[in-house]
């Protein structure tokens, strides 16, 4: 599963939400049967998304959804029936906008938050160096020990070494 499939599949995914909010008021049955096309359809794509992402729960989350919307052998229920489950589906498929992506898209996004952290962190701290900051208030600001507030300074190259113990 490659990015562009998973874009591809967030833009199928968004386009289904819309329509599917869309047609929550009464419209032409026309709109219906093209709703169940690019539903199911779009529930088809997802469905072997999540296979491929190895999320097995959206497999068959999905795989309902296509059946429920097929057009090709249609269920049918009441327009009341219809609406839950327009807002539900609906609602299914912007949440999987967000979960249905690859293990290494997941651990990627999480590797880059945690370098955005760590560099807002490294700059306060570089911040708080300027500033004059001893090491035990340092410690106590970052929430870390001595050996760590000196090992950052060292690691981000800071010269001041202002410290309560030496003085």
């Amino acid at each position: 599963m490659t990015e562009e499939h998973i874009e591809y599949r967030s833009i199928a995914a968004a386009i289904s939400v819309f329509m599917l909010f869309l047609a929550i008021p009464r419209l032409p049955y026309a709109y219906y049967i093209f709703l169940r096309w690019v539903v199911s359809a779009t529930a088809l794509f997802s469905a072997w998304a999540a296979y491929e992402c190895r999320r097995k729960p959206w497999v068959f989350v999905m795989g309902g959804i296509a059946i429920l919307f097929n057009p090709i052998i249609p269920v049918h229920l009441s327009k009341e029936t219809w609406i839950v489950i327009d807002f539900t589906a609906a609602i299914v498929f912007l949440a999987s906008i967000f979960l249905i992506k690859p293990e290494r898209a997941v651990k990627r996004s999480r590797v880059e938050d945690l370098e955005k952290l760590t560099k807002e962190r490294d700059q306060a701290f570089l911040e708080c160096c300027r500033r004059g900051m001893s090491d035990e208030e340092l410690a106590e600001e970052f929430d870390i020990r001595i050996e760590g507030v000196k090992e950052l300074k060292q690691k981000l190259g800071t010269n001041n070494t202002k410290s309560n113990s030496q003085d």
